[in-house]
């Protein structure tokens, strides 16, 4: 688990399509854990009871808010955050999709849940980036945000629109509709010449941990 592999504490899940409120997982169980540091199994990590009927995206969001501001600003930080949305279940709260009236696809409303599902991911964000401006730091830090696939399409159970044109194939494919997905890296080191620029070439996402670090969120791996 994380904190036997250089973090130093985890929140998050252990199995995968977990519940948004209930945070039952595909392990059959409640799959919700807190570890508080590092090397945390036996007699420390433990199942993260009081979170029960919080939304995922409400709860990450407030534990990184929460680390940044109790961060020493002398030292370094990882923070490795990804969100459990905008994966299936389809789930939000009802607030978020209020603006939104997409069409029905095949009775679902699942464009709609998307998009609240996106627009909270979205809120979370901005409080996150927020945090490290309240923090002192936001100029000081690198921000590397991206999709783990493209986007999944009705072949693959994806009912919420999505569509990879011009690539072909989607989220669990081996197509480059597939394999391909969008990001964007924005902060602190760099260089003048490449910001707001566009790559097509090949990335790789390599960490060197500093002297502390964090993980939370909705896949270990």
């Amino acid at each position: 688990t994380p904190t036997y592999r250089g973090f130093d504490t985890y929140l998050g899940y252990y199995s995968g399509d977990a519940d948004y409120f209930t945070h039952q997982g595909s392990c059959g169980g409640y799959d919700l854990h807190l570890a508080e540091r590092p090397n945390c199994g036996a007699n420390c990590s433990r199942p993260m009871w009081e979170a029960q009927g919080v939304y995922s995206t409400h709860l990450f969001t407030g534990r990184a808010v929460s680390l940044i501001e109790a961060h020493d600003p002398r030292l370094s930080l990882l923070l490795y955050l990804p969100y459990q949305a905008v994966h299936v279940p389809d789930q939000v709260p009802p607030q978020y999709k209020l603006p939104y009236h997409f069409p029905r696809v095949l009775g679902t409303d699942a464009r709609n849940d998307f998009a609240g599902m996106l627009a909270c991911l979205d809120e979370g964000v901005g409080n996150v980036t927020s945090a490290l401006r309240r923090s002192g730091l936001l100029d000081e830090t690198l921000i590397w945000f991206q999709t783990d696939n493209g986007a999944a399409t009705p072949a693959c159970g994806g009912w919420t629109g999505g569509q990879n044109w011009p690539l072909r194939g989607g989220k669990c494919t081996a197509w480059e509709g597939g394999l391909r997905g969008t990001a964007f890296v924005w902060g602190a080191g760099i260089l003048p010449s490449l910001r707001g620029t566009t790559t097509t070439a090949l990335m790789h996402t390599v960490d060197v941990l500093p002297t502390l670090v964090e993980a939370m969120g909705g896949d270990p791996n």
